[in-house]
C-alpha cells in the first residue's frame, strides 16, 4: 500500500474520541491506495487513522517514508549480527504474491503508526427512486 502524499481538506471524518485522546501527537486520516495490506483489512479507498511518531515496535503497522513515497507496512527491525548489517524490512499483508517486502539497509523515516482503518463506503445513496407497484 503505497501512495504519493497529496494534502486534500474537502473531507470530514468522525472518529471516536477515545481513539485521538490515548497518546500525545498530531493524526491524520490517509486515503489507502492499492492492495497490498488487503490482509490486515486496509483496502483501496479505506481511511486509514494515522498517528505521527518516529516510535514503533517490531509488528507495527506503520506509515514510513521510502524516497518519496509513503507506504503503509507491517514493521520489522532485524538487528546487526555476526558479520551481517541490520536492516528493517516493511511487510506487506497479502497473499498475492506480487507484492513483495521492502528490505532497507539504509535510514528511513518512520512518519506514524497505523491507528485504526475506517472503510470507505460501499457505495452512496444519492437518489431514493420507488419500486413500481409499491
Amino acid at each position: 500500500l503505497s501512495v504519493f502524499v497529496q494534502q486534500e481538506c474537502d473531507e470530514f471524518l468522525e472518529v471516536d474520541k477515545r481513539i485521538v485522546e490515548q497518546e500525545e501527537g498530531g493524526i491524520v486520516a490517509v486515503r489507502a491506495i492499492g492492495d497490498s495490506m488487503n490482509d490486515a483489512g486496509i483496502n483501496t479507498g479505506d481511511y486509514v487513522l494515522i498517528r505521527f511518531t518516529e516510535h514503533a515496535e517490531n509488528g507495527d503497522r506503520v506509515a514510513a517514508i521510502v524516497g518519496d513515497m509513503v507506504t503503509v507496512k507491517r514493521l520489522e527491525r532485524r538487528p546487526a549480527s555476526a558479520g551481517q548489517a541490520g536492516m528493517t524490512v516493511l511487510w506487506p499483508e497479502s497473499k498475492d504474491p506480487k507484492f513483495k517486502p521492502i528490505i532497507l539497509h539504509e535510514d528511513f523515516k518512520i512518519a506514524g503508526k497505523v491507528l485504526c482503518v475506517i472503510p470507505a463506503p460501499m457505495s452512496e445513496i444519492t437518489e431514493v427512486v420507488p419500486l413500481e407497484g409499491y
